[in-house]
This record gives structure tokens, C-alpha cells and sequence, in this order.
């Protein structure tokens, strides 16, 4: 699903772990497809966390660290496509836990997560 992005991808998560995911990510961005997250910054000193690797390979990843946990697992694609649910960008989440993933093809269902993520990124700066 990510590798069929042509213009962005945006995602806001909890964890992120997962290599091959990260991976896709850091070939978009070589492909100069804009790409940019946010990620809970209290789970950024897992030594599996990719956020160092993502922002050294040009992806424009911003730690939340206000009191309010980042709790959103979500990626925007081409802000027409919504991927949610409760699973997190991780090993466990994409193999071995019981989560729930939606994909939504709508731009104005898009745009309004885009909202969401826009407003994260102007509060955390």
C-alpha cells in the first residue's frame, strides 16, 4: 500500500519498529515522494525504534512529547487514502497481536486526518 504513494505519505504513531515498513518509507522519500510522521517520543528509546534511521534518511519525523501521549496509528497516502486502526508500525503489531486495520479510500475523510496531522505538528513545533 505504501509503495503506491506518488506524491506523500504522512503517518502519526505510537511505536515504530518495523523494519520493512521503515524501509518502504526511506525508498518513497529517495523516489521524492514527501514523507513525514510523528511518533510518540516516550517510546523512542527502544533501541528497535527506526526514528533515527527514518530522519537520517531524509524523512521528516517529529517526536510528540507533550503530556498527552500520541496514541494515533495512522498513515495518510497521497491524502486520498487512510490506513488506521489499532495496530502500531511494529513486528508484534503486523505479526502477532489481534489488531484491526481499516483502509479508507476518501479524500475528505483524508483531508481531515491531514487536519489532525497538520495540527499535531504546528503544536509540537
Amino acid at each position: 500500500m505504501l509503495g503506491s504513494a506518488n506524491e506523500s505519505i504522512y503517518f502519526m504513531t505510537y511505536f515504530f519498529t518495523h523494519p520493512k515498513i521503515a524501509n518502504e518509507l526511506m525508498l518513497k522519500r529517495a523516489e521524492g515522494i514527501d514523507v513525514k510522521g510523528i511518533i510518540e517520543k516516550s517510546t523512542t528509546g527502544n533501541k528497535y525504534s527506526k526514528h533515527e534511521m527514518l530522519a537520517a534518511n531524509g524523512v521528516d519525523v517529529k517526536l510528540e512529547s507533550t503530556s498527552a501521549l500520541l496514541h494515533h496509528k495512522v498513515f495518510i497516502i497521497d491524502k486520498r487514502i487512510v490506513i488506521t486502526g489499532s495496530m502500531n508500525p511494529t513486528e508484534s503489531g503486523i505479526g502477532r497481536n489481534d489488531e484491526n486495520v481499516l483502509i479508507v479510500y476518501n479524500e475528505d475523510f483524508a483531508m481531515r486526518y491531514l487536519d489532525e496531522f497538520e495540527g499535531v505538528r504546528k503544536i509540537i513545533g
